[in-house]
Formats: C-alpha cells, structure tokens, sequence
C-alpha cells in the first residue's frame, strides 16, 4: 500500500548558437570550452563575461551560464545538495526569463529550470529514509517552486499525494524503531498523511495509516499501564485510549470502505471494536475476514 516517489529521468537536450554580444570573447570562449566537456574553464569564462559589464542584458550570455554551470553541478558537484552550481544555473536560466522579451530563449530557459526542478524533485526521493527524512520537504518544496515556473500547467497533486504519502510512511517506521526517542514523528507522521487528505480524502493509503497510527498509540497506551497502577491511573488511561481508538476507527472505516477486500483493514477495524468493546462489530469484521480468506483459497 506505500509507495515511494518515482525518480523522474534527467533529460538536457543544448539547442544553442554562436553569441555575437558585447562579451563575444568571454561567452564565446565559455561556449567552447563547453563544447569540449571543459567544464571548469567553461565557468570560469562565463564569471568573467558576467563581471565584465555587471549584469549582462544579452539573454544569451545567460543562457550559456545555464548551460555551463548545469553541467558542473551534474558532472563535477555530482549533483551534491549543497553544490552553489546549482543556484548559480537556476539564477541564470531566471534571467532570461526576465530579460527575453522577444521569448527567443524562453523555451531553453524553462527547459533548464525545469531540469533542475527534477534535480530537487530526485534529491526529495533520495532523503525518504531515516537519516534523511528531514531534508526530504526543502527538496521537494524547491521542485515544486520550479515546477510551477517551468511547466504552469502540470497538475502536480499526484506528485504530492506521493510525496506526503513517502514521507509519512518513513516518518512511521523512524517512530516505530524508538517510540520514546522519537517521539515526535508520530505527530509528524499524521500531519504528512493528512496532506495527503487534503488533496484527496479517498487515498486508501493515508486513510489507513492514520488510523493505524491512532490505534497503535491506543494499545501501547494501554500496555503502558504499570501492574501496581492505582485506579485512577488505570482509568485515566483508559479514557485516553477510548479517545483514540475512536479517532482511529472513521479513518479506518473510510479505507475499508475504499478497499472492502483488503485483510489488514478488516484486521484493523476487528481491533478497534475489540478495545472499544463492541462485541457484535468484532465477529462482524471476523466473518467478512473469514469469507475472505475462503475466496482466496
């Protein structure tokens, strides 16, 4: 049922001609080095035909920055988060934006930004795990950012359906591997899934593991409680499950109602109406599991 984000391939097609600007020398000596893979000295040229005249007006000159320090940041930074390559291109496929009135280049430059959309976009799926998790919304909240610039009209909310649907599943598994250490994962968790429910109140997924999340907070709750509790501990205990039990149970019954043939929903809601003590409810769930599992024989 979790799924994690697919990694978008790098297409950059150059589609470029020979500048006849101001900073002929500097940008064309950058074109070339470029041509010939020399790409240190590509940027190095194209530092200079930027702080020859300050802020060059000619879209071109931006282009072939674009160009050049693209490549640096996929071929020599090998495309690391903290490569300034990357911001450098994406502040010249910008300008161009800015500057070409005539949209000669547009096109280019949208290409451009939009590689380096997929570049954050990558970089978010690469940090779903728990070291990383962390650095996963900066990343895709840049790819988003691009991608709003470069391509308007995508429709984007499957992507993020993904997104908060992979963040929340390792958001999940981080907590489930030290509840009391990382506590707060469990909020975050919930707080990704409901994303998720904004965009799409029927996704089976996130429906489910809230209410997963609620009912095993439930249950460790109760096998929290201390064997020489007092009466009022226990019942204060208790009470807090019931809360979240019956938290748990509208978001498991919409899964079920979404996916009524999946065992571990059925399985769900059997333990939640065990704990809220609706016995009828549970031999209920027990027969649809049942009648399921002999169709599937």
């Amino acid at each position: 049922m979790r799924k994690l984000l697919n990694i978008l391939p790098l297409v950059f097609v150059l589609m470029v001609s020979v500048l006849g600007s101001a900073q002929v020398s500097y940008v064309n000596r950058a074109f070339e080095a470029y041509k010939k893979g020399e790409i240190a000295i590509a940027c190095t040229y194209s530092d200079s035909s930027v702080m020859e005249v300050g802020s060059p007006s000619d879209p071109q000159t931006w282009l072939i920055r674009g160009f050049v320090y693209y490549d640096k940041f996929t071929k020599l930074d090998k495309m690391s988060r903290d490569a300034e390559s990357r911001d450098v291109a994406e502040e010249a496929f910008s300008k161009i934006l800015e500057l070409d009135t005539a949209g000669n280049f547009t096109e280019k430059a949208n290409k451009g930004l939009y590689n380096i959309a997929v570049s954050y976009n990558n970089e978010a799926a690469r940090s779903m795990n728990d070291k990383d998790y962390h650095l996963a919304g900066e990343s895709f909240d840049n790819f988003r950012r691009l991608m709003k610039i470069a391509r308007p009209n995508v429709d984007l909310r499957a992507k993020n359906i993904e997104f908060y649907n992979s963040l929340g599943f390792i958001l999940h598994a981080t907590y489930n591997s030290d509840k009391k250490g990382q506590a707060e994962l469990w909020d975050k968790a919930i707080d990704a899934y409901s994303k998720t429910l904004e965009i799409d109140s029927l996704n089976v997924d996130a429906n489910y593991e809230i209410g997963i999340l609620y009912y095993n907070k439930g249950v460790d709750l109760l096998l929290s409680i201390p064997e020489d509790g007092s009466m009022e501990v226990i019942f204060d205990t208790q009470d807090k499950t019931v809360v979240l039990f019956l938290k748990s149970r509208p978001y498991m019954v919409k899964a079920h109602q979404l996916d009524p043939k999946n065992i571990d929903i059925l399985t769900g809601l059997e333990g939640i109406d065990y704990e809220l003590n609706q016995p009828e409810k549970v031999e209920m769930w027990r027969k649809k599991k049942k009648e399921l599992q002999e169709s599937n024989e």
